[in-house]
């Protein structure tokens, strides 16, 4: 949705994604957390957005790169990966607001 692009919105979301996913990873006693997304290969915004966020095209697509959804239209595996035995109790507070 275009009017909603650039509010930082995306960003917020992607965070409190990571965030849980780090905690989560710490309370299993896990050395990391991983998340994997999906996005379309033409939404180059998107794309753009999580990479900014630290996640990277997965190593498993990185040959094809061109995976298809059911709807035709292509799209990338990207996966961000979380050092949770790095990550402090004071890091795994409240998401911040």
């Amino acid at each position: 949705m275009p009017a909603a692009r650039r509010l930082g919105v995306g960003l917020k979301l992607i965070q409190a994604a990571q965030h849980a996913a780090l905690r989560q990873a710490k309370d299993m006693r896990k050395i990391t957390a991983k998340i994997t997304v999906m996005v379309y290969s033409q939404n180059k915004p998107a794309r753009l957005l999580y990479e900014k966020s630290g996640f990277k095209i997965s190593e498993t697509n990185a040959h094809s790169r061109n995976e298809t959804l059911s709807d035709g239209k292509a799209v990338l595996t990207m996966e961000w990966l979380g050092l949770a035995a790095e990550t402090t109790p004071a890091d795994l507070g409240e998401f911040p607001q």
